[in-house]
């Protein structure tokens, strides 16, 4: 009997030993092993007496296959990707010492596509990313490897809405909205419809005379929205500008336009934002803005009481006295019911290339609202003075960018929550950007080039996120 068994066991351990571990990844890899953490390797066989042995792969519902080659020959548009992500960087990248082309990278990439596959557990689920040079080309999610959700998947890694407002078309009187490109739209997990686009686009004119609306634009507007699950946007309801004074002195018809639009939209908009009240001198931009905004913020309360409310503003972290008078007329607004925790101080982020805020500066500023239990989205993100592409301008490109999306988690650590919510940079595309509406053609403020192709401050702040989801 001992005999028997000796041999049932011998026969188990050989037969153990000769089963390739799963989902094991080879030791040279592109990014340094203390970045990410790999799946443990699943057991290839577990004898358990009078039970059936369990398979050596047992499939997990919420973990990505590991890739295959055939899987990467799959990928629409591989070579594309590849190319875009050499040519940000001067068109030759180093991988493991070794000087490639787009047409060398993606060869390697397709022959041994493990040697660039990295792990990572986000949410209790595990992606799989394509890593070169310590930056994830692309993830798989759903069984589908996609090249530009990455930057969208890794904010939301760290509860940001990442988003893009989508195109707008500049006239003199208001701007059209207009589709953006439908890879952008399909590829990114969240897009921000447009912060001013709405206001400016539906003047309603036909409320002011006393007609009843027509909701045609505004309803291709919603439309479009529920179409692509757009996120995060909050359109412009009051804004006090003489472009727009038709409704901004006639408190009686801005209360009536305001209920009718939050009350159709209601069901698809959920912010609605106040925007530009105090001037950087910190007066009132007109003799009514405040009691405006305070009659436009009861009317969005009383129609739809759990729509949030968006204070989107520029400069209050450079005025000290725009800085005072705003934070003044938000706790006024705090102490009235009109705001309360949850809602949101938007900040327009339009810096120039020479920005030197640090991103403590940037939360020392936004200290006083989050004790109030505010939150903060930067909400029109971009560099201007960006003259041409270069790797040096790319670079401080993506180190503004990054200084606001740091100042967000030092003060998401201070007050143990999510304080910043949303990160959106003004403009899908280059050609898109509000600087292409002021007919400024020589400036690259954002990302993405004209075509939707990622620059090198996209690669870097990917890179930058992708290393603070490995924390």
């Amino acid at each position: 009997m001992k005999t028997k068994t000796f041999i049932a066991v011998l026969l188990v351990v050989l037969l153990a030993s000769c089963v390739p571990a799963a989902n094991v990844v080879p030791t040279e890899t592109v990014i340094p092993t203390s970045t990410f953490t790999p799946l443990p390797p699943t057991p290839s066989i577990t004898p358990t007496p009078s039970i059936t042995p369990t398979p050596s792969i047992t499939p997990t519902p919420s973990i990505t296959p590991t890739p295959t080659p055939e899987r990467l020959t799959e990928v629409k548009d591989f070579p594309s990707w590849i190319d875009n992500f050499v040519s940000a960087f001067g068109g030759k990248v180093t991988v493991n010492g070794k000087k490639m082309d787009a047409g060398q990278l993606t060869n390697e990439i397709r022959n041994n596509p493990e040697a660039f596959t990295q792990f990572r557990q986000i949410d209790n689920v595990q992606f799989s990313f394509l890593v070169v040079n310590d930056i994830p080309l692309a993830i798989m999610k759903n069984g589908k490897w996609n090249a530009r959700s990455v930057i969208g998947e890794l904010f939301l890694a760290k509860e940001i809405l990442f988003g893009f407002p989508y195109n707008m078309e500049y006239n003199p009187f208001h701007r059209k909205i207009i589709r953006p490109l439908d890879d952008i739209v399909g590829e990114y997990s969240k897009i921000s419809f447009p912060e001013d686009s709405f206001y400016q686009g539906f003047t309603f004119k036909d409320i002011d005379t006393g007609s009843n609306p027509n909701w045609t634009e505004i309803d291709k507007y919603l439309a479009f929205i529920r179409k692509y699950s757009l996120d995060g946007g909050s359109p412009h309801i009051y804004w006090v500008t003489t472009d727009y004074r038709y409704t901004a002195d006639n408190p009686q018809l801005l209360e009536v336009r305001t209920r009718l639009i939050v009350e159709h939209c209601k069901n698809d908009i959920h912010a609605w934002t106040i925007n530009e009240i105090i001037n950087d001198s910190g007066k009132p931009k007109s003799v009514n803005a405040i009691n405006n905004a305070r009659l436009v913020i009861k009317t969005i309360r009383d129609t739809d009481p759990t729509a949030k409310i968006v204070m989107n503003d520029a400069g209050q972290e450079w005025s000290p006295q725009k800085d005072k008078a705003y934070f003044n007329f938000i706790k006024q607004l705090f102490d009235e019911g009109l705001l309360r925790e949850g809602d949101i101080i938007g900040n327009q982020a339009h810096n120039g290339l020479l920005y030197d805020k640090s991103p403590q500066q940037i939360a020392n500023w936004f200290e006083k609202y989050a004790k109030l239990g505010l939150n903060l989205r930067f909400t029109e993100a971009d560099v201007f003075h960006v003259t041409k592409l270069s790797n040096s301008n790319e670079t401080e490109k993506a180190k503004i960018f990054l200084t606001y999306y740091q100042a967000g988690m030092i003060l998401d650590k201070q007050f143990g929550r999510p304080v910043l919510n949303a990160f959106i940079i003004f403009g899908s595309t280059n050609s898109s950007s509000w600087l292409r509406d002021m007919e400024i053609y020589e400036e690259y403020p954002v990302i993405l080039d004209d075509n939707g192709n990622p620059l090198l401050s996209y690669y870097l702040i990917v890179k930058k996120l992708f290393a603070d989801t490995g924390e």
